[in-house]
């Protein structure tokens, strides 16, 4: 797993080229003030839009639902909780980076998840 650089200033929108299982994406991470809460875009190397307005969400794998978009990453983002004591735990606007971890687990990763869990 690889932890996604974020920036913990009070910056509500950032965008950070990374690597995932090979493949250059960019990532523009944007909080929505009216909701407060954060949400993701990923983009190719061209900036064409890939996916959009994923809301980052604790202790779910994030793109599971996207599986059918081409072009897409071939693990899964992640979004950890350092405080797992907390059921109700709620993204505000300086927890990201902070509190909450954004992760991602490579392709070969969620295959092993996936063969240890059955």
């Amino acid at each position: 797993m690889t932890a996604i650089r974020v920036f913990t200033t009070l910056s509500t929108r950032w965008v950070e080229t990374v690597n995932l299982d090979g493949v250059n994406y960019r990532l523009r991470v944007w909080f929505n003030s009216r909701e407060s809460t954060w949400y993701i875009d990923i983009f190719d190397q061209n900036e064409v839009t890939i996916v959009g307005g994923i809301k980052l969400v604790p202790s779910v794998f994030l793109l599971t639902k996207y599986r059918s978009v081409t072009n897409l990453p071939a693990g899964n983002l992640f979004l950890f909780d350092s405080d797992q004591n907390d059921q109700s735990a709620v993204l505000g606007l300086t927890d990201l980076g902070v509190r909450f971890t954004l992760l991602y687990f490579s392709a070969a990763e969620i295959a092993q998840l996936s063969g240890s869990v059955g």
